[in-house]
């Protein structure tokens, strides 16, 4: 069996997540939370585990939040003897997807984590856009309602999670009428995302240029494991075509169905194992084909079960 590590995405946050690891595992506690702690300059462990919630949804609390946790998880499987042949991620995710392939370090991958939570959180208030899931609508008929919209301003399909979950991002009047007109359409549940701003989407392009400052600050280097970008849809080691994916990524749609896809196509036997808080992943990637295999790890003690069950090939 091969393996595919993916890697969530903002949204999946949890108070709790990673106090299991950090209360047993002093190396991983020392070298991934308490390291976070001195890099972010606040207590991010505290905020994890015993915080406030809705601090801890804020896009630049959410996003380091949950890329440390997500690479302390991938740590103790590394530790525990098991690598991947491909490494995918939802959005933030990627930025983890890539740490785990060694293309930068945990900490220079969280300051750039960091900064991207900063940038996004400021974009969210300083513009008026918006984001919405729209479920149960066949694509084609969402991408008429964008197009149809397009002309009076920025709407898009934002995320591909799959042939009925998909998400809109846009100016915030469109993404109302959008929604509107996706239940006259016949989509099953249409439910606006508690952000207010228009994640990738132009709407956001303001942040591109320090992002890509950020990330050129880090030499990202050849991936040791590809990621399958989310942009090209296609296999990346190259360091800096990986960099150049990380800045596109943050105005371009997530297509995350095509991602899968091109996983199940290319690797025989594969099971993708969601590294990190929650199991939103994992589910999509089942609803997307019945018949691959998708596991959640989130804690050591679903590590410890899906080893004990698993036959693991370390490629």
């Amino acid at each position: 069996m091969r393996i595919c590590f993916m890697f969530p995405g903002q949204g999946s946050q949890r108070l709790g997540m990673g106090k299991d690891l950090y209360e047993n595992f002093p190396t991983i506690r020392q070298n991934y939370f308490d390291a976070a702690d001195e890099v972010l300059g606040y207590k991010l462990s505290e905020l994890c585990f015993a915080g406030d919630e809705q601090q801890l949804k804020q896009t630049q609390y959410a996003q380091p939040a949950i890329y440390t946790v997500s690479m302390a998880l991938h740590a103790l499987l590394e530790d525990n003897g098991v690598s991947s042949s491909a490494v995918i991620g939802h959005s933030l995710g990627e930025f983890s997807a890539v740490a785990a392939a060694k293309g930068f370090s945990f900490l220079d991958g969280l300051q750039i984590v960091a900064e991207r939570g900063r940038l996004m959180q400021h974009a969210q208030q300083t513009n008026a856009g918006s984001m919405a899931a729209i479920m149960g609508l066949d694509v084609e008929k969402l991408e008429h309602i964008c197009a149809s919209l397009r002309q009076r301003g920025v709407i898009m399909i934002a995320n591909y999670n799959g042939p009925s979950q998909l998400v809109i991002s846009g100016e915030e009047q469109l993404v109302q009428e959008a929604m509107a007109a996706s239940e006259a359409a016949g989509a099953e549940r249409v439910v606006k995302l508690p952000v207010s701003g228009a994640f990738h989407s132009p709407l956001i392009a303001g942040i591109v240029p320090a992002l890509r400052s950020k990330i050129e600050q880090i030499s990202i280097q050849s991936l040791q494991a590809p990621l399958i970008s989310s942009v090209s849809e296609d296999f990346e080691t190259d360091g800096d075509r990986v960099a150049q994916l990380l800045v596109e990524q943050a105005t371009a749609p997530v297509k995350w169905q095509q991602v899968v896809a091109k996983v199940v196509e290319a690797m025989d036997d594969v099971q993708f194992v969601e590294v990190g808080p929650g199991r939103v992943l994992s589910g999509l990637v089942k609803h997307l084909d019945h018949s691959v295999q998708a596991v959640n790890i989130d804690s050591y003690k679903k590590l410890e079960s899906w080893l004990n069950k698993s036959k693991v090939i370390s490629t």
